[in-house]
C-alpha cells in the first residue's frame, strides 16, 4: 500500500512539472501557424500569390485547400490547374506525381516541356527518377523533338544539375594499411 503512494505521488509531481513544457509553444511554431492561417484565407479570397507561396512551400496543411481548389469549378482559383498540380505533387500527393510523370512520358512536345518545368519545380527524388530517364542512349531521348524543341536528353542534362546537390568537397582520405604475414 506505502509503495503504490510513493508511485502515485511521484506521477503527480512529474505531471506538474512537465505540463509547463508541454503547454508552451515555440514562437517559430505560433508564426508559423498564423502565416498558415493567412495564407489559407488569401487562397480563399482568390489570392494567387497566396496560391503560390503555398504551393510552393510543400506543405500537407495546404493540400485541403489546393484540392478544393483545382475540383470545384465555383472556386477563384480553380484555372490555376499547373500551379495546383505542383503544389499537390509537391506535398507528395501521388495522383498529381503520376499526371506530371504521364505528361513527361507521353504528351506532346508542348506538355512534355511543360512537365519538365513542373518537374524541376517539384523537385526531390520524383524529379531526379524521372529526369534520369532520358538519360540512356535511347534515340526517343537523343533526337530533336518536334516543334523545334531540343532533345529531351538535353533538357535532362539542365535540369538534373539543379535537382541533385553538389557532392562534397572534400573526402576523407581513407588510411589503408597492408600487413605482411
Amino acid at each position: 500500500m506505502k509503495l503504490n503512494t510513493v508511485c502515485w505521488s511521484l506521477f503527480q509531481t512529474g505531471i506538474l512539472l512537465c505540463l509547463p513544457a508541454f503547454a508552451q509553444q515555440p514562437v517559430s511554431q505560433i508564426t508559423t501557424d498564423a502565416d498558415t492561417r493567412k495564407i489559407l484565407e488569401r487562397i480563399e479570397a482568390g489570392d494567387v500569390n497566396a496560391l503560390a507561396a503555398a504551393a510552393t512551400s510543400g506543405k500537407k496543411v495546404f493540400v485541403p485547400s489546393l484540392k478544393a481548389q483545382l475540383h470545384d469549378p465555383k472556386k477563384k482559383l480553380h484555372k490555376e490547374v499547373t500551379l495546383l498540380q505542383v503544389g499537390l505533387a509537391k506535398a507528395g500527393e501521388t495522383q498529381q506525381l503520376q499526371q506530371i510523370s504521364c505528361e513527361l512520358n507521353f504528351g506532346n512536345s508542348s506538355d512534355r516541356l511543360d512537365a519538365m518545368r513542373k518537374i524541376e519545380s517539384v523537385g526531390g527524388w520524383f524529379a531526379i527518377s524521372n529526369m534520369a530517364e532520358f538519360l540512356k542512349d535511347d534515340r526517343r531521348y537523343t533526337s530533336v523533338f518536334g516543334g523545334g524543341i531540343g532533345a529531351l536528353q538535353d533538357y535532362a542534362l539542365q535540369i538534373l544539375p539543379k535537382l541533385v546537390p553538389p557532392p562534397p568537397l572534400h573526402r576523407r582520405k581513407r588510411s589503408y594499411s597492408i600487413t605482411q604475414k
